[in-house]
């Protein structure tokens, strides 16, 4: 896979296994002679957290066993180490089951006129769990990204960048991120190639999701925190309502802090294309960028 092509590529060494091959088929939990066999060891983790569990199809994607299953009316992936310890969880649901938080927050994204295809709970260890809406559109297909309190995480925009996989937290980001927040559980870890490989964290800091960006050195770059109106500065309120942005949808709001200071952020929709709005702490306008551009200076800022 060209991951230059892309601008969200989810590939990092120490964090990212990548999904690979496609699935074999079988008919118990271990093999039914035409896929992997998994060692007893990875058939009982499976079994001891699906008792009774039958008719699994098998597939090996790296260093891990993945099975694929239906059990007590529900349709499930789940990843586990050769040791049989589970490390990814992924179930489907109806879409009308989702928690209206996330469904509501779908809807007023730039994909909520796109058609929903599947829906699923997404459960990695050591993280937050999170919902995933699989959308299509004229052939296209992405995979949106969202906290259980129903705060938009990030999008991957094709079937080549899964985000159901193991991710393991390195020691290194781990105390950069405990260093810098007191009780902050991670919801996502992803990593964007434009200039270098750089991790963007989704974090739930309290009531707030944030995101927080690093180097491939673990150096922080930048704080995202997602904010509802009545939370803004009074003067970066009275600026957004005074421009011409507040005649478009509003997408959502966010405080943006570097090591230079703090800005807001505000991601509106104009004729169907998402623009940002830059205003300062004091509420002036400072600049306006396209999604496309917004990534590129926002999510790589030195």
């Amino acid at each position: 896979m060209d991951m230059k092509r892309r601008l969200h590529t989810y590939i990092f060494t120490s964090l990212l296994i990548l999904f690979t091959s496609a699935c074999t088929s079988g008919d118990d939990p271990a093999n039914n002679g035409n896929g992997p066999t998994p060692g007893a060891q990875v058939i009982d983790g499976l079994e001891q957290i699906y008792p009774g569990v039958s008719a699994v199809t098998w597939s090996e994607k790296k260093n891990y066993y993945v099975a694929d299953f239906d059990y007590e009316g529900q349709s499930l992936r789940v990843w586990l180490t050769r040791e049989g310890r589970w490390m990814v969880k992924k179930t489907e649901v109806l879409y009308s089951d989702m928690d209206d938080r996330i469904k509501e927050t779908f809807l007023r994204t730039a994909y909520g006129t796109w058609e929903v295809r599947t829906a699923y709970l997404l459960e990695r260890s050591g993280l937050e769990t999170v919902g995933e809406i699989s959308v299509s559109r004229g052939g296209k297909v992405s995979n949106l990204y969202f906290t259980m309190q129903g705060d938009y995480i990030r999008v991957a925009d094709d079937f080549k960048e899964y985000s159901d996989v193991p991710v393991t937290v390195p020691s290194q980001l781990q105390n950069a991120l405990d260093d810098m927040f007191d009780n902050a559980h991670i919801v996502d870890i992803s990593v964007i190639h434009v200039i270098d490989s750089e991790i963007a964290v989704g974090l739930m800091d309290r009531e707030h999701f944030m995101t927080s960006v690093f180097q491939s050195d673990y150096e922080w770059i930048v704080n995202f925190c997602d904010l509802r109106l009545e939370e803004l500065p009074a003067a970066v309120l009275t600026g957004y309502r005074n421009s011409q942005y507040y005649n478009y949808d509003l997408l959502h709001c966010r405080e943006m802090r570097t090591k230079s200071g703090i800005s807001y952020l505000f991601y509106v929709d104009r004729g169907g294309k998402v623009a940002i709005a830059e205003f300062s702490a004091g509420g002036k306008l400072s600049s306006e960028l396209s999604r496309s551009h917004a990534m590129t200076k926002y999510l790589l800022i030195r």
